[in-house]
């Protein structure tokens, strides 16, 4: 595929509007304390016999909008289209998480969000890393000055770019290794020459007098030299282009109910089934398909459709503002330049006043001395000069005091300026008048970040870009392979579980299928960084202050504030708390938990209804006892009763037998008597 030729590439670099990329440079030489020339540097010294103080207002103002970057960064989140995908999003989330982390995809995006607001763009590549021994994928900062792309492209993503090119060099034992078999060319560029036409195919197959015509471009002068081949030092080195873009033709695909869209692969049965089945339908259309190019030199080394798993550029744009008219990029520091150029010419009036004097004198008065006018301007700058005069108002010196006092306004107005004209306020450093509260200056800094809302969502939009490239290689390289992953929820109460990629869902309806997935690259809601984690727990001790003597909510406030913690063993804390709770974050240890909870609950239930048969058995065995002890008692009283009864009737039988031999005795006296009587 023939869309594109080198001569193409570099004339349409060359009709570009460069001198944005010269703001650019000098954006970020002012950020890097580069603000004066050497000429007017040794101007200003010579003038002011001193060293030229420069004032670097633009690095602490742009720092304070890089930090708030790192404060408020969040994290990457997958989202289902359906209910079917949910299980699939939540493991790749966790992969592709963990696949930026082992990547520092923070740490790029950083330095792309950077030159987005220093430059007005930033560029991130991402590729399989070519190393097998390191990371599996490689997050790459390209430089502003490496990257050329199609400057009629409007959109943020570059939908509508028909190509991008980047430039790099290489040394000759490194273009030797990723490119074998072009020795012969790769000596060739780097010997300062390009040799004959033979054997060599330059652009598109170009005739002799097309390599004429190239071949004296590029070794002259011309525009098209400035973008090519050799840098000034001593090493052998090769300009390397790798070129993407794009090739329009007409494509089919099916259609498939759940709204998934595949290109149409005749030597495919599964769409052959889903087309005669009416599972899926055609459709038909124009698709832009990606390509890619290499360049030593000048010279076409491959033309290939594009390695990536995706139909996206590999290169990710961070884009700060853009102008209307060209569509060039710029940032926030192109507005600062002229205040800060004004705050430092200000700030060297203001030092060779300070410098400077004028002296009125009378001759006369240092005749006697023999003191020139050189002599006395010398003596005056000295901290101990000695100048004898005849008179004593034959000399005196001046300086523009009332006009250091304007200068230093205008100072200070230039110093304003420099935050005004770049939206980058004092509040949105925190820095408020009569404000002591921590809450507010964050909320004056949250106030000031609304000036800075579309260069903060081109970032969020770049951002999300990386992610979706990210995913598309986890997708491809997974395939159809089972590969079980650990997710866990953020947050306070965050459950871990296990998710089976191309494997059985948990509810038993069906397979997690990785490359049929409908998912969505999202960036969270909540932020992730440091300062965010502190200003949460900050919150949280609050709620804790006011709410923590509450029995129900104290044990939820207590999870939270240690979730929210720095401590480097939050983790392995929580877990142990929840399961002293009764809670695991596994949700097959949860299972196993609950388990044995109805199994000791079971046991407890024997044990409890064990307790009461015995005691059931305690209670009848006493009441035996106590009904033997009662029969026991009530035979000794019935024997007791018997006994005194027989004792009483033994007692009245005597006392009736001592009644009757008394009566006897009575009766045998009344007989003796009357006996006697007779």
């Amino acid at each position: 595929m023939k869309a594109l030729n080198f001569r193409q590439l570099v004339s349409d670099i060359a009709a570009q509007d460069g001198r944005w990329r010269e703001v650019a440079q000098k954006a970020a030489d002012y950020y890097d304390h580069l603000q004066v020339t050497d000429g007017r540097r040794r101007d200003v010294e010579r003038s002011c016999g001193g060293v030229a103080l420069i004032g670097n207002l633009i690095q602490p103002a742009i720092n304070s909008v890089l930090g708030h970057e790192e404060q408020r960064r969040v994290q990457w989140m997958l989202v289902a289209d359906d209910e079917d995908s949910e299980e699939v999003a939540e493991g790749l989330n966790q992969r592709l998480n963990e696949t930026a982390r082992l990547c520092y995809a923070n740490r790029y995006c950083s330095d792309a969000y950077k030159d987005q607001v220093i430059k007005g763009v930033g560029w991130l590549y991402m590729e399989r890393n070519p190393d097998p021994f390191g990371t599996p994928y490689l997050i790459e900062q390209v430089p502003v000055s490496e990257i050329w792309w199609d400057m009629r492209s409007r959109d943020p993503g570059l939908r509508d770019c028909r190509w991008v090119a980047r430039r790099k060099f290489m040394d000759r034992d490194e273009a030797l290794a990723f490119f074998p078999g072009q020795g012969a060319i790769i000596d060739q560029v780097c010997s300062h020459g390009w040799g004959d036409y033979s054997g060599f195919q330059i652009g598109d197959a170009a005739s002799m007098a097309e390599w004429e015509l190239r071949q004296a471009e590029w070794s002259s002068a011309s525009r098209y030299a400035s973008h090519l081949y050799q840098d000034s030092s001593e090493r052998r080195r090769v300009a390397v282009y790798q070129v993407f873009y794009r090739v329009f033709q007409s494509v089919r695909a099916l259609r498939f109910a759940d709204g998934r869209v595949e290109e149409w692969d005749r030597s495919n049965l599964m769409h052959a089934v889903a087309l005669a089945m009416r599972m899926a339908g055609p459709v038909t259309g124009v698709a832009g398909k990606m390509r890619c190019k290499w360049y030593i030199g000048p010279h076409e080394i491959s033309d290939e459709a594009s390695p990536h798993p995706h139909n996206h550029y590999p290169f990710v744009p961070f884009w700060g503002y853009r102008k209307d008219g060209a569509n060039t990029p710029y940032g926030l520091v192109e507005g600062m330049i002229d205040p800060q150029d004004a705050y430092n010419e200000v700030g060297f009036r203001i030092h060779q006043i300070i410098k400077h004097k004028r002296v009125f004198f009378d001759p006369k008065a240092l005749s006697a001395s023999g003191m020139t006018a050189s002599d006395l301007v010398h003596e005056l700058n000295r901290e101990d000069g000695a100048i004898p005069t005849d008179t004593s108002d034959g000399i005196r010196v001046e300086q523009d005091w009332a006009k250091l006092q304007a200068l230093r306004g205008e100072r200070e107005l230039h110093a304003q300026q420099i935050r005004d004209f770049s939206g980058i306020y004092h509040s949105y450093s925190g820095q408020v008048a009569n404000t002591q509260s921590g809450i507010a200056i964050a909320s004056a800094a949250e106030l000031g970040a609304t000036t800075l809302s579309e260069i903060n969502a081109n970032y969020q939009f770049g951002r999300k870009r990386l992610g979706e490239l990210i995913l598309a290689h986890l997708v491809e390289d997974i395939g159809d392979q089972q590969v079980t992953v650990r997710v866990r929820s953020q947050g306070a109460g965050a459950v871990k579980r296990t998710v089976i990629l191309n494997g059985p869902r948990r509810d038993g309806q069906g397979t997690n299928a990785v490359t049929r997935a409908r998912l969505q690259v999202a960036l969270a809601d909540v932020a992730s960084s440091a300062g965010y984690r502190q200003h949460t727990h900050m919150r949280v001790m609050e709620m804790f202050q006011v709410a923590g003597n509450d029995p129900v909510m104290a044990p939820f406030l207590l999870e939270l504030a240690v979730d929210t913690s720095e401590l480097p063993n939050r983790e392995e804390i929580l877990e142990k708390w929840r399961k002293q709770r009764g809670m695991s974050d596994d949700p097959d240890e949860q299972e196993a938990m609950r388990q044995q909870a109805q199994q000791a609950a079971r046991q407890l239930a024997q044990l409890e209804q064990a307790k009461a048969q015995a005691v059931i058995a305690e209670n009848q065995a006493q009441a035996e006892r106590e009904q033997a002890h009662a029969a026991y008692y009530t035979a000794q009283a019935a024997e007791t009763i018997a006994r005194t009864e027989a004792l009483q009737r033994q007692a009245e039988m005597e006392a009736a037998q001592a009644r009757a031999a008394q009566l006897v005795a009575q009766r045998r006296a009344e007989a003796d008597e009357r006996m006697a009587a007779v």
